[in-house]
């Protein structure tokens, strides 16, 4: 136990002498606190809440379910693992009891989850303006959003000790993860349809079915609602007794994976290395694709396009052979996050649910296959203008980013009750926004790639988005001021959408020969 301890001490001074040695790592640190304290400074004042706390629950159940399962699921494919690859050459070789070395990875994991939920710190301003919670309240949600990661973890380490290479196993595991998935939608929906007939809106009927007392009573997420719940209404009791299902679930679970294997140390290895390869993958600028263990292999060959339309061919078949037409399944994860924020901002207006859906895009564009078209080789060896090239690369991500701003404003609009010609309005802003998005990822491509560490790089790139669609909207609130414009909403979309189609233009043109010689 004494090495341990030394280790994981040795380790987190490490950690904190990095930030010395390491300049961008510092920088980020301040930048990081710095928006922290301007989400907590921007906050309005007093506790009163705009919406009923319910919403909140309701909303946090959701995100504390959306983590377990998205986490457990991962026990089908490669398991879970809470050790680094320098772990397993210091600790799997040494004559340590492996349940004091699965105890360190415990901890050190849940200090990992912790670091994966800061990003709801910045989620505080509009929360305390709407629900009317505390800053403690926020740092509670972020410990629950932590222990959710946690325990789809080690529950992914039993799944995949229990049906690791065994077809039959895993049948099993996927039909009880989609039972209750099922009987959680039963448990949700029926109520929610009863109270509709009744007479309730769509949102409060589901916000009274999403917090009944029998969710409390769903594993991990209903838990972790019941312990939000009881400390942002202050009872403290309610609170302690809350853990006590989490922890006897988290104790089972590391209960039977060491009786499933005594011996765990093959079970992570692989997944340790498999995470150890992304990492490394990630540091070093490549994109790796999730390939699939079993292929049928069918028709081979693109026979479509010339020159550089053969990029635009070859990522529309690589969509239909993952089974994505013009939608994927992460576009469906942020549009249905975008919707119940749309439900959650009725009141508020569309203009928030723009912006919210402008902010989600931004991560969608960072995953489309034209940025990770960019970092295979292949992009520089067709004999084509680099130009056209980089055009062809990033249509399928117009093309998709289009459908997607068509399908999410039109739902979202008719939910609002907008004009067609808002909606359409909407969707062109929102195109307008997504293209300039990926010429910010050209502009970080051509001027930033491989100077500098990947954390800081992730940092800039907002800023520069900021900066880059900021003067856009800056500019249609000035003009629609001086022209004294009668919609004046609809006239700054009107700007920003062309000022944004300005901006990605000319930065294409500046970067037009990106794809002419590879980075070194």
């Amino acid at each position: 136990m004494n090495a341990l301890s030394y280790l994981f001490f040795i380790k987190l001074k490490n950690y904190f002498k990095s930030f010395k040695q390491n300049i961008s790592r510092l920088i980020v640190l301040i930048i990081f606190i710095g928006l922290i304290v301007v989400s907590a400074f921007s906050a309005k004042g007093g506790t009163s809440a705009s919406r009923d706390i319910s919403e909140l629950y309701s909303i946090l159940f959701a995100l504390y379910l959306f983590a377990f399962i998205a986490g457990s699921v991962q026990g089908l494919h490669s398991g879970a693992t809470f050790y680094t690859l320098s772990d397993v050459n210091i600790l799997f070789l040494s004559p340590i009891n492996s349940k004091l070395i699965l105890l360190y990875g415990l901890i050190k994991q849940m200090g990992t989850s912790l670091l994966i939920g800061l990003f709801i710190l910045f989620q505080y301003s509009w929360l305390h303006n709407l629900y009317g919670i505390s800053f403690a309240d926020i740092l509670i949600i972020l410990l629950c959003y932590a222990l959710s990661i946690f325990a789809s973890n080690i529950t992914a380490m039993v799944i995949y000790s229990f049906s690791n290479h065994d077809p039959q196993k895993q049948k099993l595991v996927r039909f009880i993860l989609y039972a209750f998935c099922i009987v959680i939608g039963i448990i949700i929906f029926l109520p929610a349809i009863a109270k509709i007939l009744t007479g309730k809106s769509m949102i409060e009927a589901f916000v009274l079915a999403s917090s009944a007392p029998v969710i409390s009573l769903v594993p991990v997420a209903g838990w972790l609602q019941v312990l939000t719940a009881s400390w942002i209404i202050g009872n403290k009791v309610m609170f302690i007794f809350a853990f006590i299902p989490v922890i006897i679930y988290l104790l089972i679970a590391v209960w039977i994976f060491f009786k499933l294997h005594p011996d765990f140390f093959e079970e992570v290895l692989l997944a340790t290395e498999m995470r150890h390869t992304a990492q490394s993958n990630a540091m070093m600028g490549k994109v790796a694709e999730n390939t699939p263990q079993k292929i049928k292999l069918n028709k081979t060959g693109i026979h479509k396009g010339s020159g550089a339309s053969v990029f635009f061919y070859k990522q529309i078949l690589e969509n239909k052979r993952s089974r994505v037409m013009l939608v994927d399944k992460n576009f469906l994860i942020y549009f249905f996050i975008t919707l119940i924020f749309a439900f959650a901002m009725k009141k508020i207006g569309i203009v928030a649910v723009f912006t919210f859906s402008v902010y989600m895009m931004i991560f969608s564009t960072a995953l489309s296959r034209g940025i990770k078209e960019l970092a295979m080789h292949y992009a520089y060896l067709i004999p084509v203008k680099p130009a056209f090239k980089l055009l062809a690369i990033f249509m399928e991500s117009i093309l998709k980013m289009t459908v997607e701003s068509a399908i999410t404003f039109f739902v979202i609009g008719l939910l609002y009750k907008a004009s067609a010609s808002e909606i359409i309005l909407y969707i062109f802003a929102r195109i307008g926004f997504g293209i300039l998005f990926l010429a910010g990822n050209i502009l970080m491509e051509k001027v930033l790639k491989g100077s500098m560490s990947k954390v800081i790089m992730i940092t800039l790139y907002f800023i520069i988005l900021i900066a880059l669609g900021l003067p856009g909207v800056l500019l249609g609130i000035l003009l629609s001021h001086l022209l004294s414009v009668a919609s004046a909403v609809s006239f700054i979309f009107m700007i920003s959408f062309i000022w944004n189609i300005f901006v990605s233009v000319a930065i294409g043109y500046l970067c037009r020969d990106l794809l002419q010689y590879p980075h070194a």
